[in-house]
C-alpha cells in the first residue's frame, strides 16, 4: 500500500513539473547606476521566462513590471537559486540589495484563466541598478 502511494504520488509530482515548460531564456549585463534598462517579452499560457541579469553584490535593483494580463508576475532568484521576490504574493514591483554577484534570473510566469486558457501576454520589465 505505502509503495502504491509513493508511486502515485511521485507521478502526481511529475505530471506537475511537466506541466510548465520554459519558453527561452535571456541574458543582459546592465552597467551600474544605468536607467531605463527594459525587457520586453511575451508568454503564453503555462510557459515561463526567464531573464538573465548580472548583478554586482551590494547593487540596489528596483524593479516594475506592466503586463496585459493581471495574472502575469514575475520571480527573482539568486545565482544560487533562492526567491528573493514572488509576484503572486508581493505584486509586479520589487526593490532589494542584491546578496551575490552573479547572474540573477528573472522569471515571467501566468496564472489563472491566463495560464489555463493557453492566452499570450504581452509584457515589459523595467529596471535600475543603485
Amino acid at each position: 500500500m505505502k509503495t502504491r502511494i509513493f508511486f502515485l504520488s511521485l507521478f502526481a509530482l511529475l505530471v506537475l513539473i511537466g506541466c510548465s515548460t520554459p519558453s527561452s531564456t535571456t541574458g543582459s549585463n546592465p552597467t551600474s547606476n544605468a536607467a531605463g534598462n527594459a525587457i520586453n517579452g511575451k508568454i503564453t499560457g503555462s510557459q515561463y521566462k526567464d531573464h538573465k541579469i548580472y548583478f554586482n553584490v551590494n547593487q540596489q535593483l528596483v524593479v516594475n513590471m506592466e503586463a496585459g494580463s493581471p495574472t502575469c508576475y514575475f520571480n527573482i532568484l539568486t545565482p544560487e537559486g533562492e526567491m528573493i521576490h514572488n509576484g503572486s504574493s508581493n505584486g509586479n514591483k520589487f526593490s532589494g540589495t542584491m546578496s551575490f554577484t552573479g547572474y540573477y534570473t528573472v522569471r515571467v510566469y501566468l496564472m489563472g484563466a491566463a495560464k489555463s486558457e493557453n492566452q499570450r501576454v504581452n509584457y515589459t520589465i523595467r529596471y535600475t541598478l543603485q
